[in-house]
């Protein structure tokens, strides 16, 4: 039975006032020395809106990322506040919270199920690895690149309602650009398409590969611009081994998988290991045990379609190609759990027609409440540099030289 539209607007507040409170601390935090300084505060063209600083920001890449409309952003707040660290800490909040409505709107296109949809939309909202993206000001990439990869994908499941119709898949190419110009991660956005049509039980054909092909040259340009921007800032270690590249990135998928299901000892700095120990290799064994765990359910749509989510919005940031001094990033998760949120939400909506409700409805709650206890405090962290850097060094003593 389709729901109702006041149950739908009760779930929109309930995920929008559960989020709100659980970062509500990030509102009262102020600027790090890491990157606040290099995207804003020692940033003289976000200082005014002019023509000259917007072809700047439009054609310059940026401590080797190109996210020409993050400036924008930027500069609006500064028109806003100048340097007042709660205007850049509202505007990136108010962005999650409309993510998170939007992820919503994501798993209820999706699966119909409201139920399903209020899960993912709240775990969305309060999981504790969103808060590297929401309290630190320099996060704003992902916020930003994150409220147009939704909306563009939203667009799209309605081009898939009537294919005849062109305008939602354009609106999808539009709005997939902007996002891509917030932030680079989201070039494998043409992959998650595909996966949208697996999704919809869409019939394999030339057309559906054609429609595509602005969205890859889109991203293929940009992967391009990417790759030479870091290489621009020495960002690129083409001295790294092939191989301990290969084994570092099966770790970080069973690495982001544990911190998914259990988010403790979260760090705003992974370091790199100087040689890769022994659990490396573990998690990289305990990846092909997660690659044949699906396989085995390969006839499970839900799983099929929340794994390759997940792994294939990883791909840019797992390190094949060694490009950073971090072994890993709460950040980077951003994108790639709504994957493992969507199987858990559709999950939770079968529990919730087996089981007993109030069983159901105490566990989820203890979830809830736990998750939101855990962000409330990681938002905390972010208050300012001394908070932050402490935080870091508490639980990596030796990372002092990659601050």
């Amino acid at each position: 039975m389709k729901p109702t539209k006041i149950r739908i607007l009760l779930a929109q507040i309930f995920i929008l006032g559960i989020t709100f409170l659980s970062f509500y601390p990030s509102l009262l935090n102020g600027w790090t020395s890491w990157d606040d300084n290099v995207y804003v505060t020692d940033n003289a063209f976000i200082t005014e809106i002019s023509y000259r600083n917007i072809q700047t920001v439009f054609s310059k890449v940026l401590d080797g990322s190109y996210v020409p409309l993050t400036m924008v952003s930027y500069m609006i707040d500064y028109r806003i506040g100048g340097y007042d660290p709660n205007v850049y800490h509202t505007t990136n909040l108010l962005f999650h919270l409309c993510n998170s409505s939007l992820m919503f709107w994501l798993a209820y296109r999706l699966s119909g199920n409201l139920i399903s949809a209020l899960a993912a939309g709240v775990l969305f909202g309060i999981h504790p690895m969103r808060v590297e993206s929401v309290a630190w000001i320099s996060g704003r990439k992902d916020v930003l690149s994150m409220f147009f990869f939704l909306i563009s994908s939203i667009s799209y499941l309605s081009y898939l309602r009537n294919t005849d119709n062109k305008k939602w898949l354009t609106l999808s190419f539009i709005v997939f650009v902007c996002a891509i110009m917030s932030k680079i991660i989201v070039l494998t956005f043409p992959l998650i398409l595909f996966l949208y049509d697996y999704h919809q039980k869409r019939q394999f054909s030339s057309t559906i590969v054609l429609e595509k092909i602005p969205f890859i040259m889109v991203a293929g340009a940009f992967a391009i611009i990417g790759y030479f921007g870091q290489a621009s800032i020495h960002a690129i270690k083409t001295t790294s081994n092939a191989f301990e590249n290969v084994i570092v990135s099966f770790h970080g998928v069973v690495f982001y998988l544990e911190k998914f299901l259990l988010p403790i000892n979260l760090s705003n700095l992974y370091p790199y290991p100087l040689i890769l120990t022994f659990k490396f290799y573990l998690y990289a064994m305990l990846f092909f045990a997660a690659c044949y765990f699906v396989w085995t359910r390969r006839k499970n749509e839900i799983i099929i379609f929340g794994s390759l989510f997940f792994f294939i919005s990883l791909l840019p940031v797992l390190q094949l190609i060694r490009f950073s001094q971090i072994i890993a990033a709460d950040r980077f998760t951003y994108f790639s759990y709504i994957g493992l949120f969507y199987i858990v939400g559709m999950s939770v909506a079968a529990v919730w027609q087996k089981m007993n409700k109030r069983a159901v409805l105490t566990i989820c709650g203890a979830v809830i409440i736990s998750l939101a206890l855990l962000t409330w405090n990681r938002c905390s962290v972010w208050k300012d540099n001394d908070t932050l850097w402490k935080d870091m060094l508490s639980k990596y003593p030796d990372a002092m030289e990659q601050i």
